[in-house]
C-alpha cells in the first residue's frame, strides 16, 4: 500500500515540478482509459457487495482507487487517500493526506493534512488543514477553500478566492487573487489581477512582463 501511495505521489509531484516553471500548461490531457482497480488496507476492507454497489463510499485506513469516475464519499477516512480517474470527486472527509489526479478534480470535503492535486480542471471547495500543491490548466480555490499553511499553484488560469493562511506561490499565464493571503504572495505570471477585498499581509512579489492590475479596494501590507 505504501508503495502505491508513493508511486501516485511521485507522479503528481512530477506534474507539479514540470508545470511550476512553465506558465502555459496543456489545455487537455490525453484521453486514456484507466483500468478499474482498488486497494484498501487489510483492516475494515469493504465487502465486494459494498464496492459493487458504491465504489469509494467506505474509506478506512489508507485508500487507493483508480477508474473512469471516482467519488470518495467516506466520512471516516482514518488515513491517507490516493485517487486517479477521468472524473475525481471527494465528497467525504479525509483525515490524512490526499493525492488526486484526473481530467476533472473536485475537492468538496475537508482534508486533514496536505493536498496534492493535478488535472485539467481542479476545483477546491473545502478546507485544507495543511499545505496545498495544485497543477492543471484551470485551478480554482473557491471561497470555502481555506488553506491552513502554504499553497503552491501552477496553471494556465488560476483563481484564488479562498484564504491562504501563510504563503502563496503562483506560476500561471493568468491569475486572480480575491482573498486574504496571510504571508507573502509570490507570482510568476503573464497577467495578474488583485480584486476588491483581497488582502496580502506579507510582500507581494510579481514577476511579469505586464503591470499587475490592483484594485483600489485591495490591500497589500508588505512591500
Amino acid at each position: 500500500n505504501k508503495y502505491v501511495l508513493g508511486l501516485m505521489l511521485s507522479v503528481i509531484v512530477g506534474v507539479l515540478s514540470t508545470n511550476l516553471s512553465v506558465p502555459n500548461l496543456a489545455q487537455t490531457p490525453p484521453k486514456t482509459t484507466v483500468p478499474q482497480s482498488q486497494k484498501s488496507a487489510p483492516a475494515m476492507v469493504p465487502t465486494p457487495a459494498e464496492q459493487a454497489a458504491d465504489p469509494g463510499s467506505i474509506v478506512h485506513e489508507d485508500f487507493y482507487s483508480a477508474g473512469q469516475n471516482v467519488d470518495v464519499k467516506g466520512d471516516n477516512a482514518a488515513g491517507d487517500a490516493a485517487v486517479a480517474g477521468s472524473n475525481v470527486t471527494v465528497s467525504g472527509n479525509v483525515q490524512g493526506y490526499l493525492m488526486a489526479a484526473g481530467a476533472n478534480v473536485n475537492i468538496n470535503a475537508p482534508i486533514g493534512n496536505d493536498l496534492w492535486a493535478a488535472g485539467a480542471n481542479v476545483v477546491v471547495n473545502a478546507p485544507i488543514a495543511d499545505n496545498a500543491m495544485l497543477a492543471g490548466s484551470s485551478i480554482v480555490l473557491e471561497q470555502n477553500a481555506t488553506i491552513g499553511k502554504d499553497a503552491r499553484i501552477a496553471g494556465s488560469s488560476v483563481d484564488v478566492k479562498g484564504r491562504v493562511t501563510r504563503n502563496l506561490n503562483i506560476y500561471a499565464a493568468n491569475a486572480q487573487i480575491s482573498s486574504e493571503i496571510g504571508g507573502n504572495a509570490t507570482v510568476f505570471v503573464e497577467n495578474l489581477t488583485i480584486n476588491p477585498g483581497a488582502i496580502v499581509r506579507g510582500d507581494l512579489i510579481v514577476n511579469s512582463p505586464n503591470q499587475p492590475v490592483i484594485s483600489p479596494q485591495a490591500q497589500t501590507l508588505g512591500r
